[in-house]
Parts: structure tokens; sequence; C-alpha cells
């Protein structure tokens, strides 16, 4: 497993390694309080990330909440997350919203298991969790009868796929490039 064998190197080599992952530089930091001491003193140098190979994102282009470089609007964009939807009284009001799907979750796994039937436990819960959310973000749970809610786990089954791939051209840019290979359309 990677995690044990970062440990390892960290063990021989200490707690700050600078390490280069399919041409792409990284440090690890495997102490807690070296971390701290980094991300105290160097909290903007950490939080900027990388320009993704996908400016003009379909995730509303350049402007886009998951693609947008540390400054301003990241923090204006994360603000109204954390004080709209992830706010103590927005969880309490969706409390019963998710206690209610937790319980249909249950109880259709015992339905089934009562049946005799083979489940999906990953599709439950992807079931579970897009009720939560749609309840969450619209107020009312996606209808499996007219196919709202295999439109919406498409959909989330289609981003997860396309950010796999911007994940992997981000990481396979700069290579690929010294090899004359462009990942873009572009000229």
């Amino acid at each position: 497993l990677i995690h044990k064998s970062l440990q390892k190197l960290s063990s021989k080599y200490g707690p700050i390694l600078y390490l280069r992952v399919f041409n792409v530089p990284m440090v690890l930091v495997t102490s807690a309080s070296i971390a701290y001491e980094i991300f105290r003193a160097q909290d903007l140098n950490v939080s900027i990330r990388a320009l993704p190979t996908n400016e003009g994102s379909i995730f509303f282009g350049p402007s886009g909440f998951l693609t947008a470089p540390y400054g301003d609007y990241l923090k204006f964009a994360k603000k109204i997350i954390v004080t709209k939807l992830l706010r103590p009284q927005a969880l309490q009001r969706s409390r019963c919203d998710r206690e209610d799907e937790v319980n249909r979750f249950y109880s259709s796994l015992l339905d089934k298991a009562m049946k005799k039937e083979s489940v999906d436990v990953g599709e439950e819960a992807m079931k579970l969790i897009n009720n939560i959310i749609c309840k969450i973000l619209m107020g009312r749970s996606c209808s499996e009868e007219n196919g709202e809610a295999e439109i919406v786990r498409g959909l989330v089954t289609e981003s997860d796929s396309l950010s796999k791939k911007f994940i992997l051209s981000a990481i396979l840019r700069k290579p690929l490039k010294k090899l004359g290979i462009s990942l873009s359309r572009r000229s």
C-alpha cells in the first residue's frame, strides 16, 4: 500500500520529502507539528492550486468553483457554500430529510434481504446520497418513477469520469508535451 511505502520513506529520510510523481513536484510532510508551521507561515503558497489543463472548462469556464485559482473568488464561493448550505441552521433544518432518506435506505435493504434479493449496495448508497443532496439543495428528492433519479445518477457518474480524466490530463500533460503529444485540440 502506498501509505506504508511513504511511511518507510519518511522514517528513512525524515519528515519532509520532495517527490516527483509523473513529473509533478510534491512536498510530503509527515509530521503534524511541521505541517502546522508550514500552513501557518506559507498559507497562500500551499493554497494556490495549479491551473488545470481545461481552462475553458465545461464547469462554468474559467470561473468555475472547482477550477478557480486561490484568491478572492474562491474565498467568496467557499463562504457562500459554508454560510448557505453547511451552516448549523441549514443542517438542522435538513436533519429530518436526512433521517427520512436513511430510513428509506435501511428499509429498502431490509426489504430486499427479506425477499432474498441481491443488493448493489453502491447503487443504493448513491441513491441515498443523491436524494439527501437533492433535498438539501432543491427541497425535494429525485423521483424514481419519472426517471429523474436515473438522470441525476448519470450526470454524477459522468462528472466523476470527467474529473478523473482532468486529473489524469493534468498529471500527464508535461511528460506528453515533451514527447510532442498535445492533450488539447487547439493548435
